[in-house]
């Protein structure tokens, strides 16, 4: 996937007065991301058949208003520009299974990073640890967290096709473990850190075959627990 996983109280009521308009989420979703060169790798001399390995950083941030009933999020969809392509079919992979067992090969980890809950009213930091998935389209993020309550579970990042202005998109239907962690306990994610890479310049996990000057158009679409949906448009910024 930032305030966007939420953690609060009253987790049980949330679903049945979600359909209420009224009701409906204040809090803001916005996202932040970012691409920058892997080992060298030039975005001058990219191009399809040999796109430029790199770094991407997706920032999803929730600015969180509590007037707010209880809430978490359900379900994310990143849209990647069409001259984002995924190479983790050549990679090293796991499973989800693997994840949770600690049992991934090294060469399968493809980044990592940090988050923020709001859980139980408190703010709880997530560890985040990025997997390549064995298939080839999935990429898997293992989400752990201590107090207030503990978190342990696995994002698992679809990758399919897109249309427009996209060429592809990530589909992550966040677990139930993850948006309720406690009995009568949401889970709201305000802060996603996270940055995946991995592979070398000839297969890239991460390529990039242009990079305009407008930077390249990345999406969101992100579903609550009370049936509120937001969607965000930015474009990602080159760092060298």
């Amino acid at each position: 996937m930032s305030r966007t996983l939420v953690a609060v109280t009253g987790a049980v009521t949330a679903l049945a007065v979600a359909a209420s308009p009224a009701l409906a989420v204040q809090s803001k979703q916005s996202m932040d991301v970012s691409v920058s060169p892997v080992k060298k790798a030039s975005i001058a001399k990219a191009s399809a058949k040999r796109p430029a390995n790199v770094a991407l950083n997706l920032h999803p941030k929730l600015a969180f208003n509590k007037t707010d009933s209880p809430f978490a999020t359900s379900k994310a969809v990143i849209s990647l520009d069409r001259n984002i392509s995924f190479g983790g079919y050549k990679l090293p992979g796991c499973t989800a299974t693997q994840v949770m067992l600690d049992t991934c090969g090294a060469n399968a980890k493809v980044g990592g990073g940090t988050a923020m809950a709001l859980a139980a009213g408190l703010d709880e930091p997530l560890t985040l640890t990025a997997y390549n998935g064995n298939d080839g389209r999935t990429l898997l993020v293992h989400v752990q967290g201590q107090r207030p309550v503990p978190m342990n579970d696995v994002l698992i990042a679809t990758l399919s096709k897109s249309s427009g202005r996209y060429g592809s998109k990530m589909t992550i239907n966040v677990p139930a473990s993850l948006q309720q962690p406690a009995p009568g306990v949401l889970a709201t994610l305000l802060d996603f850190n996270l940055t995946i890479k991995g592979g070398n310049n000839s297969s890239p996990l991460i390529g990039v075959s242009n990079f305009p000057k407008r930077g390249l158009n990345i999406g969101g679409a992100f579903t609550f627990t009370d049936g509120t949906k937001q969607t965000v448009a930015t474009s990602a910024a080159y760092k060298r």
